[in-house]
């Protein structure tokens, strides 16, 4: 019994006459395509029972049984009235193939035979390089199993030397077979969106030292600030302070141990370098607040108002001192735009 395929042509079809009427007593035959060579048709998937040829269709203008045509053969159709007058030919027809087609695989299968050299290279006979090229992807068999790496170097000389970087096992002198990715390395058939989307953008790790100075700019550092002593101050002595830079904004913290010469509700005040200088014109243009701790340690109530001094370009520190002949530790933090 022959292997056969379902006929994409007159199963399920109704044929009609000129006048409309099903075309009762019609004949439908099948030959070789292109010659006048008779060609059975089958009734069944299973290919053992033949169809009549000529098929004649029935009073409704169908032909009785469903058609399937031998899987190795294209057919050509002759369908006629009930008087053999020809009403239509239709030629080079084949069978639908219904098979489940094998799995895609992402490897292609290169049959070459390679030879070991190192735990990263391998030769091949002949010129290899335009297969096996820069960035392709490779797998190859070991006698413990398979295993991937991408390729760093493909140089043909007497034979093709290829160089790997691999994913996880090296290579060994039981390596047998190598095969490449379905992709390749150049001119890939990925799609531009696709190869986008999945393409990580370069990310530069910036330095500690605050190089840059443009809105994209993102860095980090610590200076010592000038502690400028304006009203009821007798000491002052700043910590090192660190900032940060996102664009044009400055974020900057530390701490100052200051000394107040009068004790109380004394309005108590100073002021405080830029690590980067900006244009301040106006009191809003920098902002921050601060707290601190008296003699004994613990946190005052005294909290420090920040905001920009504009004749001297600096932050300006407003508080009410602690107590009189001591230390108080502030703690300060504020942020400020340069231009």
């Amino acid at each position: 019994m022959p292997a056969v395929n379902f006929s994409p042509v007159f199963n399920g079809w109704q044929g009609f006459t000129p006048t409309g009427l099903p075309m009762n007593g019609g004949y439908l035959y099948t030959y070789q395509a292109g010659t006048s060579t008779p060609l059975s048709s089958y009734t069944t998937s299973a290919g053992n029972i033949t169809n009549s040829n000529p098929i004649q269709l029935g009073s409704d203008g169908r032909p009785p049984s469903e058609i399937w045509l031998v899987t190795t053969n294209s057919y050509k159709f002759v369908l006629t009235d009930s008087l053999l007058n020809i009403i239509g030919t239709y030629d080079n027809i084949t069978g639908i193939d219904n098979s489940v087609p094998a799995a895609l695989s992402e490897w292609v299968v290169t049959g070459l035979t390679p030879s070991y050299v190192s735990a990263t290279q391998f030769t091949l006979a002949g010129d290899q390089t335009a297969t096996f090229q820069v960035g392709q992807r490779v797998r190859y068999t070991l006698g413990s199993g398979q295993n991937t790496g991408s390729i760093t170097a493909s140089v043909y000389g007497a034979l093709t030397t290829v160089t790997l970087v691999t994913d996880s096992i090296p290579l060994d002198n039981t390596l047998s077979a190598v095969d490449i990715g379905f992709l390749t390395a150049l001119k890939p058939s990925v799609p531009t969106a696709f190869k986008n989307a999945v393409t990580a953008p370069s990310i530069s790790t910036p330095s500690l030292a605050l190089t840059g100075t443009g809105a994209g700019s993102i860095a980090a550092d610590v200076y010592t600030p000038t502690i400028t002593s304006i009203s009821n101050i007798t000491l002052a002595n700043a910590n090192q302070f660190q900032y940060s830079r996102v664009g044009n904004v400055i974020t900057v913290s530390g701490s100052i141990a200051i000394r107040p010469t009068f004790a109380g509700l004394a309005v108590t005040e100073y002021g405080v370098s830029l690590p980067v200088a900006s244009n301040l014109t106006a009191t809003s243009n920098l902002a921050g607040i601060g707290v601190c701790t008296n003699s004994s340690g613990t946190v005052a109530a005294t909290m420090t108002m920040i905001l920009a001094d504009t004749t001297n370009h600096r932050a300006d520190c407003i508080f009410y001192a602690g107590t009189n002949g001591s230390n108080n530790e502030h703690a300060i933090m504020f942020s400020y735009i340069v231009q």
